[in-house]
This record gives structure tokens, sequence and C-alpha cells, in this order.
């Protein structure tokens, strides 16, 4: 089989750093992409981030430093090494096969850490193991606040709250709502 190393951009790689950095400061995939669009950067196909693509770049283990705290991790979450752990030098990074699942037509899903094929790349890698994990936690945290639908008309407040606009009751729905002038 042919390997390959991967190569830094230095500019892309500033960019993740600082990315990674401002999520870590501020805990939200929202507020790291308000930093992200009120400070000019785009991505390298010259489009605005959106908190998907943040969020993609934060799950990434390509970044992840090979060091014993990424070692500790993804031997706790039970991925399969392929390296061994005097390997986990804290200089190289991380290359991870079998992490998503890909279906033709269909967006990527994400697999179990414990499906992953994990071993100690050939690159730098950018992000401590510290960090990363850090990031890992911390996008656990934020995935359980996450929006959820109302699964039922009931609220503690319906039929109290009205509309500014039109004076109507305001409740729960179910369905996709439209914005007032009929825009959604």
């Amino acid at each position: 089989r042919r390997s390959c190393k991967l190569t830094l951009v230095p500019e892309e790689g500033n960019l993740v750093r600082l990315i990674f950095h401002t999520f870590l400061e501020t805990g939200s995939l929202s507020q790291t992409d308000t930093y992200l669009l009120q400070h000019g950067y785009e991505s390298k196909n010259g489009k605005r981030f959106s908190r998907f693509t943040i969020k993609g770049i934060l799950m990434n283990p390509v970044y992840l430093t090979a060091d014993e705290a990424a070692y500790q991790y993804l031997t706790q979450e039970k991925a399969e090494l392929f390296s061994k752990p005097e390997e986990f030098d804290g200089k190289h990074g991380m290359m991870v096969y079998n992490r998503t699942l890909q279906r033709p037509g269909k967006a990527q899903k994400m697999r179990d850490i414990t499906q992953w094929i994990v071993s100690v790349g050939k690159h730098d890698g950018l992000i401590s193991g510290e960090e990363w994990v850090r990031t890992q936690q911390l996008l656990a945290q934020n995935r359980d606040k996450g929006y959820r639908k109302p699964r039922s008309h009931v609220a503690l407040l319906s039929g109290l709250l009205r509309c500014g606009a039109c004076g109507d009751y305001m409740r729960p729905k179910l369905t996709q709502r439209e914005e007032v002038g009929g825009e959604r």
C-alpha cells in the first residue's frame, strides 16, 4: 500500500489553531462562528464558516498531536491503535481511518470511536492532546444542550403569551412555522 505525508499550509494551520483556541475560550460553536465572521475569516474555498464546518474541524483527529494525553484518550475510548505507546512522541500528528460511514448520495455519518483505526502519522501535529480532548468533552456537553423539537402542543405558558405582530396566542408547533411576512 502507498503512504502519503500531509504537508502543512502555514496559513491554514494558523487558522485551525485559532478555531480551536477560540472554541476552548468561548465553549460555543456559535460564538466561535461569530468571532470568525466579525474578523473576516473565510474557509479555503472563500466561503464564511458555518457551525457545521467549525465542528468538523474541531472533531477531526488529523490535527491532534500524538502525545500522552492523546494515547490515554484513544485507549480509554477503545479506538483501535496501530502505533506503539512510544510512538506517541508529542511531535507527530494522527492518521485516522474508518472514521466516517460514506454512502453514495447521503451525508457522511461519523462512526463510533471504537471503530476508528488510528496510527501516528508522519506530519506534525497542530493541537495538543490535552486541548483536543478538552474540545471533544466540550462538544459532547454542548450536544446534550442542543435544540430538541417539542413533542407535544402542551407547554407551561401555552395560551398565555400573545404574538406582538398579530395578537394570536403563541403555542409550540410540531411543524415548520412561517415567519411574519411569509418568509422562512
